[in-house]
C-alpha cells in the first residue's frame, strides 16, 4: 500500500473562486512542495500565466484574470517529480 510519507509528496492545492469573474486564488497546503511552477493554459495550449515558487517564496498567492477571456482553462502544477492539473472556469 501506499505509506502516508508517499501521499504527503503529492502536492494538495486548491485554486478558488472556481469558477472565477476574474481573480484567483491558489492556496498551497503542502509544506513538502519546494520547488514548483504554476502556469494557466487555455483549451489550445497556450500558456497565459506562469510564477515559479522560487520566484514567489509563498504558498499562497493572487492571479488575476482580469484580461482573460471567458471559458474553461488549465491550471498546471509542475514539480521536479510530478505534473498536477486542475481545470478553472472563468465566467465574468
Amino acid at each position: 500500500g501506499i505509506s502516508i510519507l508517499e501521499n504527503l509528496k503529492e502536492p494538495v492545492y486548491e485554486i478558488y473562486p472556481n469558477p472565477s469573474r476574474g481573480q484567483l486564488h491558489v492556496d498551497f497546503n503542502s509544506p513538502v512542495i519546494t520547488d514548483y511552477n504554476f502556469s494557466i493554459y487555455d483549451l489550445n495550449g497556450k500558456k497565459m500565466f506562469s510564477c515559479d515558487k522560487n520566484v514567489a517564496k509563498v504558498n499562497n498567492f493572487d492571479v488575476n484574470l482580469e484580461f482573460f477571456e471567458n471559458g474553461l482553462y488549465n491550471c498546471v502544477v509542475t514539480t521536479n517529480e510530478s505534473v498536477y492539473s486542475k481545470s478553472l472556469v472563468i465566467i465574468k
